[in-house]
């Protein structure tokens, strides 16, 4: 019994037959009347042109319509040999992401993007999932590690990312407003805490191009890596790029190292380590970067 593939090719190689056939009709028609002499022999000329014209671009068409079915497959072929597997075309509220808040055991979680904490927030809003701060105080209670990279408010390309995202600049820095105003909420529930958690954060703050979204979970007790990355695709926002899972060991390592650099050379807006001795908050940016966005 075929399969799709094959049916698919099957019909691909009728149709272009058929406008092959058709282009030589209209060629024979046209051959057999150019020496017109009576006006019905001009109209089968003409016919026999109007026939040639759209059995060629019926062929075109054909045969672009095919690259173009394939190029996704082999796009996705190429990624999947190197260990890179393509999940979903459209990365904005998969459910993959939002996985780690079923966990209750300790995680090292490592989330980057350019309005990172804003993306997660709105997510659970939409699906009635508690406050994004409230999230993170209950993974420190259970041991978790947490970093969180996000891109700079002050940073001077701000303009040139929202117009590579197709987006403007107002609506980046409301992204990131959001994203301070949990950073915020965050931090008042650290600052005073009377409870010492098991857990750590840190959230810093990068100025460097990066092309695609990060986020790694591994569970504590456990060598087993989940690693997303989302694309920054031109003209296009992150959240309406595609999701890719990267579930080759050496193509970890690679994801690890990249943001690892990146994490080091950023500032750091808050620090909450284990048991809490050496929190630290960078009021200075803080209000550096409200004032800015306000």
């Amino acid at each position: 019994m075929p399969n799709d593939k094959e049916t698919s090719r099957k019909n691909f190689l009728l149709r272009l037959a058929s406008s092959v056939i058709l282009f030589l009709m209209g060629s024979l028609t046209v051959a057999l009347t150019k020496d017109v002499t009576t006006v019905t022999l001009f109209v089968l000329q003409q016919f026999g042109i109007a026939i040639m014209v759209a059995a060629a671009v019926s062929i075109i068409l054909e045969i672009l319509q095919e690259k173009w079915k394939k190029e996704p497959e082999e796009i996705s072929e190429f990624f999947t040999s190197r260990g890179i597997q393509l999940l979903t075309a459209v990365r904005q509220g998969d459910p993959r992401y939002h996985r780690w808040v079923l966990e209750t055991s300790a995680q090292d979680i490592f989330f980057a993007g350019r309005s990172v904490l804003h993306r997660i927030q709105f997510d659970f809003e939409e699906r009635n999932l508690p406050n994004l701060e409230k999230i993170f105080i209950r993974k420190l209670n259970e041991g978790s590690k947490i970093k969180i990279l996000l891109c700079h408010p002050l940073w001077e390309l701000i303009d040139n990312l929202a117009r590579s995202e197709n987006s403007t600049p107002e609506k980046i820095r409301n992204d990131l407003k959001t994203s301070f105003d949990i950073i915020n909420k965050l931090w008042e529930k650290l600052k005073d805490d009377q409870e010492r958690y098991r857990g750590e954060i840190e959230i810093r703050l990068y100025k460097e191009l990066i092309q695609y979204a990060y986020h790694r979970i591994q569970s504590i007790d456990s060598e087993d890596i989940v690693m997303y990355v989302g694309m920054y695709f031109s003209r296009k926002q992150g959240c309406r790029s595609p999701l890719f899972e990267v579930f080759e060991k050496s193509i970890q390592r690679e994801f690890e190292e990249h943001f690892a650099n990146v994490f080091n050379s950023a500032e750091s807006i808050l620090f909450y380590p284990r048991m809490g001795d050496g929190k630290k908050f960078n009021d200075r940016t803080y209000h550096q970067v409200i004032q800015h966005l306000s």
